[in-house]
């Protein structure tokens, strides 16, 4: 039998709110149907009505995985197929504005119709005293085989059918009228980043946190750094690295030493650390993870530990760079900000012409790639920094994008979605390029774009886009010459 629809939110459409309570808010929102008793295995359809066709637009099962769920590109909307009865929630994930809106259809295969608006009381309770009426006729008769009765029960359904057409504000057959509860969208609670999927050694990080450190037996990198302050970071200021579910090597470690860092070295981890690592101030947090750590699971996860982290441990930082394990050389100190702004690291290489943009922005259900032109440049993801006021929120916001259960994407390309949409600006986030954070990935590896930089070394390695030694290069392993001669030095 073809599906009928059942429920449709025709009149009132949804519209996002954005003054939530939580920062995820502005990017995720629940959307509650309910569903009655009586229409089991039902069909959801969720239609964006986005005035902007380059808005990106998701619709998950809140806490599922998306096994039945289905995006209809020609329809621009988002199919679930049996669909329990009673309340049933989905997680919007949008750059919606305040122009935006969601049309909501409920289908079902029982020939059972009913609207989004609610429905008469009369009329419901007229049905059920119908339908208990036609029972009971129908019992008396099959108990006592009265021909009578039997006679009855056989024309009640056309009258059931008669006495609904009676009534003037619903002008069609059915089999049962009811009530349906307005549909309603809050805001979303954050709190999936920090769920059971991934765990570390909280009191591990706080002993490290309270320990005075000491890095007096770190045997540095076989290299002088170009700069040396003695201002810029202090022991309340951290480098956080995280690898778990493979294994690497922490050079960085040592080569942030080597630089003049003062603060504390936090490496989480599922992996041995070699003690001369350990040696530099490095404090190793037991980390694990409840599910496979497939290779974009492997890089998503920095994201809810850091949001994990600060909102355990903010008290006890002012500020905080996250870096890849072994492809980061440090030339100095990059703790060269105090303000609240998140400290960005910029690939100087456009979103829209990007090869790696390519690759993961067809993974974004509902996002079309044109969405990404003049949208400026990539953000890396290996490298950013701020304090804990300033990174919260944005972490969050990536780590709101996914939960397990569902097909990991790019952590990368969350978190430049985010910030090239209008999100960061209704969250209140701010953020800035620092070029002392810089990634050289993807220009190491062009023949003309090579010629920015002057390189002798390490450690001397000039960006003259930007007529400076930035104080952290990070994807040096995209030159094996350079990555090799690194790896000799801080061996």
């Amino acid at each position: 039998m073809l599906y009928q629809v059942v429920g449709h939110q025709s009149d009132i459409f949804l519209q996002p709110n954005l003054v939530p309570t939580k920062v995820n808010g502005y990017f995720n929102q629940l959307l509650e149907i309910y569903i009655p008793q009586v229409l089991n295995q039902s069909t959801i359809e969720i239609i964006p009505s986005l005035k902007s066709k380059y808005r990106m637009f998701s619709v998950y099962p809140y806490k599922t995985s998306l096994a039945n769920g289905k995006y209809i590109p020609e329809l621009k909307s988002y199919v679930f197929n049996k669909v329990n009865s009673g309340m049933n929630v989905f997680n919007l994930i949008t750059d919606w504005d305040q122009e935006d809106k969601i049309e909501v259809a409920v289908l079902n295969n029982l020939n059972t119709i009913f609207e989004v608006k609610k429905s008469s009381e009369l009329l419901f309770s007229i049905h059920q005293y119908l339908i208990v009426v036609y029972a009971s006729i129908t019992a008396i008769s099959t108990l006592f085989l009265v021909k009578f009765f039997w006679d009855i029960s056989q024309i009640l359904p056309f009258l059931f059918a008669i006495a609904a057409l009676t009534l003037p504000k619903y002008q069609t057959i059915l089999d049962l009228r009811l009530k349906y509860t307005d549909l309603s969208y809050k805001n979303y609670p954050m709190t999936d980043y920090s769920s059971d999927w991934i765990t570390y050694d909280t009191k591990a990080v706080e002993k490290a946190l309270k320990d005075k450190v000491t890095y007096t037996e770190c045997r540095l990198c076989n290299f002088k750094p170009n700069l040396i302050y003695n201002n810029r970071s202090t022991e309340r200021d951290i480098i956080l690295i995280s690898i778990v579910g493979a294994s690497s090597g922490f050079e960085s470690a040592i080569s942030a030493r080597t630089a003049g860092f003062k603060g504390k070295i936090l490496i989480f981890t599922d992996s041995e650390v070699p003690d001369r690592i350990k040696k530099c101030g490095a404090y190793v947090i037991h980390t694990s993870t409840t599910i496979y750590a497939g290779l974009y699971l492997k890089q998503y996860i920095r994201f809810p530990l850091i949001a994990s982290f600060i909102d355990k441990f903010g008290s006890y930082f002012d500020r905080l760079i996250y870096i890849d394990t072994s492809d980061v050389m440090f030339q100095s100190d990059p703790f060269n900000w105090n303000d609240d702004v998140v400290q960005l690291s910029d690939e100087n290489s456009p979103y829209y012409n990007n090869f790696f943009v390519k690759r993961w922005g067809p993974q974004f259900v509902g996002l079309d790639h044109e969405w990404f032109k003049d949208k400026g440049n990539i953000i890396c993801s290996g490298v950013f920094g701020g304090t804990g006021k300033a990174l919260g929120p944005l972490v969050k916001l990536v780590s709101g994008y996914w939960r397990p259960g569902e097909d990991v994407i790019p952590d990368q390309g969350v978190l430049d979605f985010i910030l090239a949409s209008n999100i960061p600006k209704n969250a209140g986030i701010k953020f800035v390029s620092n070029n002392d954070l810089a990634t050289v990935g993807i220009r190491l590896c062009d023949n003309e774009l090579i010629k920015q930089f002057e390189i002798d070394g390490p450690p001397n390695f000039k960006d003259n886009l930007f007529n400076i030694y930035p104080a952290i290069v990070h994807q040096i392993n995209r030159n094996s010459q350079i990555q090799n001669k690194f790896n000799e030095l801080c061996k």
